[in-house]
């Protein structure tokens, strides 16, 4: 008995089968699968979560759970980001600007009446 394997391909390329039932709920199942693991990506790639740490059971649960809140929020935020850009012709945000203000107030300035106006700095990309 031969087995048969469904793969799903790139979408660019052309499937050679004849049953496209097989294929389409492939690519339903990969693309679940793709929402399922993001939170877990952005757990592990951008909070920096890669073992647990034996502290308890209570302890890493909430640590979890707070974590998947901040992906929530990650998510939102780069949500809200993108509907500014493309809806509102908002531009996005100008990290440069967050580091000319904290680098402002290291030199005791802590009001500016624009900080596009105020002096920039060396190291403002950075601190941004």
């Amino acid at each position: 008995m031969k087995a048969k394997w469904a793969i799903a391909m790139h979408l660019a390329q052309k499937h050679p089968r004849e049953n496209k039932a097989v294929i389409a709920f492939e690519k339903l199942k990969s693309s679940i699968l793709t929402k399922v693991e993001y939170p877990f990506r952005v757990i592990k790639r951008q909070f920096g979560f890669m073992k647990a740490q034996y502290k308890g059971l209570d302890k890493n649960d909430n640590q979890l759970v707070m974590l998947f809140m901040l992906v929530n929020l990650f998510r939102c935020a780069w949500i809200w980001a993108t509907l500014q850009k493309r809806l509102l012709n908002i531009p996005s945000l100008d990290y440069r600007l967050v580091g000319r203000w904290l680098g402002h107030m290291l030199r005791g300035q802590f009001v500016h009446s624009t900080i596009l106006q105020a002096t920039a700095f060396r190291g403002e990309v950075l601190g941004g």
